[in-house]
């Protein structure tokens, strides 16, 4: 079994627990302690939800040991300064975008394991979060159509990433990075493959058009 699938096994055991503790206080007959009780088991069973919750996110997440192969990226020119983009990523899915500029870029989401857990082996793990277009013109960036798309489109309302970079001190636990490919040009034809290591991400050109718009436009 996969570290993250392991993970969300784990948290979902727990908020199973949790809801069983609760329904067993909602539903006592005994309401001497009444209060005090239902309170402890709202607690509890909200605890669950959110455990639910946070099970969920670390699922969305996939493993990453030393350097991954994330994705490939193509460009098919539409109009000037359009590309159609065809991100496809590794677990086999395609997505299609259309992206206005003259380069692009994918980001990620990472998260580290630190101390006690690091040490027994649990991975980073990551999750692909945008690919955007940009201007090579200052002020086209600063005026023109600008095209960034969402990767990770979920309906979950608890955000790992979120709660541990926004709440957790850096090095508790579970640390929240956030890594980025250096932006590239787009060109007719040209294919990228994306890999990604616990530093961030990487993006090679993988054919001839891909290999020479980059070397034009270093």
């Amino acid at each position: 079994m996969m570290q993250y699938e392991a993970v969300s096994a784990v948290v979902v055991f727990i908020a199973l627990l949790l809801a069983i503790l609760s329904l067993k206080l909602l539903l006592k007959g005994d309401w001497l302690l009444g209060l005090i009780k239902g309170l402890i088991g709202l607690v509890a069973f909200l605890g669950a939800i959110f455990a639910v919750g946070i099970a969920l996110d670390f699922y969305s997440y996939q493993q990453l040991s030393k350097e991954t192969p994330v994705a490939t990226i193509s460009f098919a020119k539409k109009g000037r300064q359009t590309y159609v983009a065809t991100i496809t990523e590794e677990k086999g899915i395609k997505r299609v975008f259309n992206l206005k500029g003259d380069l692009w870029q994918l980001d990620a989401r990472l998260i580290k394991w630190t101390g006690a857990l690091a040490s027994i082996g649990l991975e980073p793990g990551y999750k692909l979060d945008r690919i955007s277009g940009r201007y090579l013109s200052l002020e086209q960036e600063r005026s023109g159509s600008r095209s960034v798309f969402s990767l990770h489109e979920s309906k979950n309302p608890v955000d790992i990433w979120e709660l541990v970079s926004t709440y957790l001190p850096k090095g508790l636990i579970i640390d929240a990075t956030y890594g980025s490919a250096t932006y590239l040009p787009m060109t007719d034809d040209a294919i990228f493959a994306v890999t990604l290591s616990s530093n961030g991400l990487v993006a090679r050109p993988m054919n001839e058009p891909a290999k020479q718009a980059v070397l034009h436009w270093q």
